[in-house]
């Protein structure tokens, strides 16, 4: 059967201990998505902030089209999920989403277009589940079949580019509810591999 450790090495005056939590489960789910199927950041400026969460963003040649759906980091959080209304060659019109409110304007911020792919599965019926970028931030947002989001999670340096959740760690299941259907992935301005996994009780 598929299992799944957590390692923790623990020291304490001197006395070192390493204390090793096996997971098993009837079954596991993993999804990969190599860096070039993923897209690489463009920096921009929030240029017009109209509110909380639309706006105009100066990117130079960005590439970007305006059927695309995107995310857009910035020193204080994200704002992800986000819907494009209209492109030029330097511009991004943009409204909707969720997460942290934009900034002010004159704001430096990255635009990551999102790619999704299908990973199905039923959280409440995990034991562990985890995702990692490859050493460089990515923004990961968990969706069921309607399209509504469940949960989005940035991974940065400031947590070592991972994010794991496990029965024992005493959090809240922040993939709770509805079954997922997709994941969408945007990365920073270097595109790198996404890993996810997780154990679960019904194959």
């Amino acid at each position: 059967m598929p299992q799944a450790t957590i390692r923790k090495t623990v020291t304490v005056a001197g006395i070192t201990k390493v204390i090793d939590t096996v997971f098993t489960n009837e079954g596991q789910v993993l999804l990969e998505i190599p860096a070039l199927q993923l897209n690489a950041g463009i920096a921009g400026v929030l240029t017009t902030r109209t509110n909380d969460t639309d706006g105009i963003i100066t990117a130079e040649a960005h590439g970007i089209d305006d059927t695309a759906t995107i995310d857009i980091a910035f020193t204080a959080g994200v704002h992800y999920n986000v819907d494009i209304d209209s492109v030029t060659a330097d511009t991004i019109t943009f409204s909707g989403g969720a997460g942290t409110v934009l900034p002010i304007a004159t704001s430096t911020v990255t635009v990551g277009e999102i790619v999704n792919a299908s990973v199905e599965f039923d959280a409440d019926d995990s034991d562990i589940f985890m995702l990692v970028a490859d050493n460089q931030p990515q923004v990961v947002t968990f969706l069921d079949a309607g399209l509504v989001v469940l949960a989005s999670m940035h991974l940065t340096s400031a947590n070592s580019y991972a994010y794991e959740w496990d029965t024992n760690n005493g959090l809240a299941n922040p993939l709770t509810g509805n079954a997922v259907a997709s994941v969408n992935v945007s990365c920073d301005s270097t595109a790198t591999k996404f890993s996810f996994g997780t154990l679960k009780n019904a194959i």
